[in-house]
């Protein structure tokens, strides 16, 4: 495919995304949301207890309330100053390229994973498809770019130092950063699992090769049975090789195996 032709879908892809984030601002929560970031930053300080909720000081103190004030502190700011900057407009559009900008991660990753183009964009849809749902002017959208932007930075070596900060910033935003724990979690068993496939495409290709330097030595074939396992070979030189460890003849002297990439 020609690069522009990559280019034109990628544009229109990203104008795509950011329609169906840009609805109209309508979340009832948002209006608490904007009041605590005002106060937040006017105040220099957070909202506890809440200045807002008229059941404050008629009882004992909510670790629960209090919990739900200070955890996304700085998504209130935020949402906010974005809010001082421009109005609903600006507010709509900071919602728009977060959640555009999850989808697109989500749809790097597949690109890297699967190396096909067509792939990654199928990932974008079928991300959107579903974001578009819980797609809302809330600190939660802080989590569905956090937990792509996760998964971006594993695969890439470049920007594994940037995972701290991310938490850092996402852990005061909103309490769904654990989610970013388990996206690393699975990272972290992938990239295990490729790499004991990668130790085992190195062990064969180690022991084809001896398999060959002993033909090209004249070396006979030996074959091997075992109880209840199926017929082994070995070179007869490379019988140093435990009869329990010996790798089928198509797989040690024909079949090219490849590690996962």
């Amino acid at each position: 495919m020609q690069p522009n032709v990559r280019l034109a879908i990628l544009a229109a892809l990203a104008l795509l995304l950011v329609a169906c984030f840009s609805s109209p601002f309508q979340d009832d929560d948002a209006w608490w949301l904007l009041t605590t970031g005002q106060y937040i930053v006017h105040n220099h300080k957070l909202p506890v207890p809440d200045p807002f909720a008229f059941t404050t000081y008629i009882g004992k103190p909510e670790p629960t309330r209090n919990f739900q004030l200070t955890h996304q502190w700085l998504a209130d700011a935020m949402l906010y100053l974005a809010y001082a900057a421009g109005g609903f407009p600006v507010v709509v559009w900071l919602r728009a390229v977060l959640m555009a900008a999850a989808c697109g991660l989500a749809g790097l990753v597949a690109r890297r994973r699967s190396g096909n183009f067509f792939a990654a964009v199928a990932a974008v849809l079928i991300c959107a498809a579903i974001a578009y749902r819980f797609a809302g002017d809330q600190p939660a959208i802080v989590t569905f770019f956090g937990v792509a932007a996760a998964m971006a930075m594993a695969e890439d070596r470049r920007w594994r130092w940037a995972v701290p900060l991310l938490f850092l910033i996402w852990a005061n935003c909103d309490d769904g950063f654990w989610l970013g724990w388990i996206a690393l979690a699975f990272c972290c068993v992938e990239a295990r699992r490729r790499q004991m496939w990668i130790v085992a495409a190195l062990s064969v290709r180690r022991a084809r090769s001896r398999c060959s330097s002993a033909a090209r030595e004249g070396g006979s074939t030996k074959i091997i049975l075992q109880p209840g396992m199926a017929r082994r070979t070995c070179c007869a030189p490379c019988q140093s090789i435990s009869s329990s460890t010996c790798l089928p003849a198509a797989s040690l002297c024909s079949t090219s195996v490849r590690p996962v990439p």
